[in-house]
């Protein structure tokens, strides 16, 4: 594999991994039901 594809797949796997964790993140503020959120106003 040349030094290209190695980047070009360590970038798709880091994308796809934020990806992931931001589903994560929101199926579990979707069982808190966010009561944790503070206004900044």
């Amino acid at each position: 594999m040349s030094q290209k594809q190695i980047e070009k797949n360590l970038d798709a796997i880091n994308n796809e991994e934020e990806k992931i964790l931001l589903k994560v993140n929101r199926q579990k503020g979707d069982k808190k039901k966010s009561t944790n959120q503070v206004k900044d106003w």
